[in-house]
């Protein structure tokens, strides 16, 4: 009997069966084409596509190929905007031929009618976002927690003007994991509490724009999901250390962003320091936060999981940073403000009283050499002698803003885009904040 051995390509046969070579050298040449593949297989290749991608790429292209393009199993994922369209029929059809639905956006709904046929048709939705609708009826919210309650995972309501109902609706989808109430300027403390009791698996929550949240709701927040919560977005304007110091119970936090943190002192900082899978870090904070409460904060291994770190604070100087870039060496965004959180952007220049130099700065480019995103804002002291090293030290930089940092050298600057040609800088010339791409 012949060996048959295929190497690089090619087919050695051992004996005298030319027969034999010549058989399987010409199968092996043979041309093959994806039209050859089982459907179960096409079904596979066409489920990595977009619902767009399978309607102008893939249907078009021969009857059996539109045939499978229209298998409800790969229809997974739609999106609707009804900012010209209020009649919603054909929506409503595709919907109904959608019953794997797994995901779905709705953009300007104006009318309750179109969420009903979702809850009818779409028993399998985990996702469901509404971004600029009309907030849904009562009875409209009712119908959907009772349809989709077992199911439904994840809740993003964006730029709505009011959240009258979306404490029942949450708290109607108890298997909810994802909640984000983006631009979204209501919710109480009740509503809060509420979603807090029912929603025992929530691992992610945005409510970075509801400033009307208290000290009382956080806190049962903090103690009911302590044991899921991993990723949390908050606006700080009425809350307390008591809040803060609550935070100790978020062991599972990875993400953590607080907007405004305008009363917060050293005492409710140190709620952050047990936090120790924490990988993305944003503070806005203000007069009440010590420089050696900060610099605490960053002090040992604490924080040493960071990944991301954004500070908003009008008191930033070297020690802090030189502390932060020492113990936090895995950064890959860096965003430094000097400014108070409650002016923000729009702090006057007097309300800086930022001491940073270029000593702080070269500590981090010489101990973050993953940094990917350098953002540095309000330091007039700043020179830009520190970015010197950066093409050497911070070889995976693309990013390197220095708004209102004037005095930086524009000769420096220059030499770092011709030396980091992908690299991308806002940075100071005669006539202002322009951005160079090179």
């Amino acid at each position: 009997m012949a060996e048959i051995v295929v190497t690089g390509g090619e087919v050695e046969c051992s004996g005298d069966d030319a027969e034999l070579q010549a058989r399987t050298t010409s199968g092996l040449q043979a041309k093959f084409y994806i039209t050859c593949l089982p459907n179960e297989l096409l079904l596979h290749i066409f489920s990595f596509l977009s619902v767009p991608e399978l309607c102008f790429s893939v249907a078009p292209v021969c009857t059996a190929w539109r045939d499978l393009a229209k298998d409800p199993i790969l229809w997974r994922h739609l999106e609707f905007n009804f900012v010209y369209n209020t009649d919603t029929k054909r929506e409503q059809r595709l919907v109904t031929a959608s019953p794997f639905l797994l995901s779905l956006e709705l953009q300007n709904l104006t009318n309750d009618n179109f969420l009903l046929h979702v809850a009818d048709s779409c028993k399998m939705l985990r996702k469901l976002t509404l971004i600029h609708c009309i907030d849904p009826s009562y009875t409209c919210v009712l119908q959907l927690s009772e349809r989709n309650r077992p199911v439904i995972q994840r809740l993003i309501t964006d730029r709505h003007s009011r959240l009258t109902y979306s404490f029942l609706l949450t708290s109607g989808f108890k298997e909810l994991r994802y909640l984000n109430f983006n631009m979204c300027s209501s919710l109480t403390d009740e509503e809060l509490e509420s979603i807090a009791r029912q929603c025992k698996h929530l691992q992610y929550l945005n409510i970075e724009d509801m400033s009307e949240i208290h000290d009382s709701s956080i806190t049962l927040l903090t103690k009911e999901l302590g044991h899921c919560l991993k990723s949390l977005h908050i606006h700080g304007k009425y809350l307390t250390d008591i809040s803060y110091k609550s935070f100790s119970n978020l062991v599972l936090l990875e993400e953590l962003m607080i907007m405004k943190c305008v009363n917060m002192t050293d005492v409710g900082l140190r709620g952050l320091h047990g936090l120790k899978k924490l990988t993305s870090l944003t503070l806005f904070l203000d007069d009440g936060v010590s420089v050696t409460g900060l610099t605490d904060l960053f002090t040992g291994k604490r924080l040493s999981q960071l990944v991301h770190l954004e500070l908003v604070f009008q008191s930033l100087n070297d020690l802090v940073v030189k502390t932060l870039a020492r113990n936090c060496p895995n950064l890959l965004r860096l965003t430094l403000k000097c400014m108070t959180a409650a002016y923000g952007m729009f702090s006057p220049p007097l309300l800086t009283s930022s001491t940073m130099t270029d000593a702080g700065i070269a500590e981090v480019v010489a101990r973050c050499p993953l940094l990917q995103e350098l953002n540095l804002t309000r330091m007039p002291n700043l020179t830009g002698t520190a970015l010197i090293n950066i093409p050497t030290a911070l070889p995976h930089l693309s990013g390197l803003e220095l708004w209102g940092c004037s005095r930086v050298n524009s000769t420096i600057i220059q030499r770092l885009e011709d030396q980091m040609p992908s690299l991308i800088v806002f940075s100071p010339k005669e006539l202002g904040w322009v951005r160079s791409f090179r």
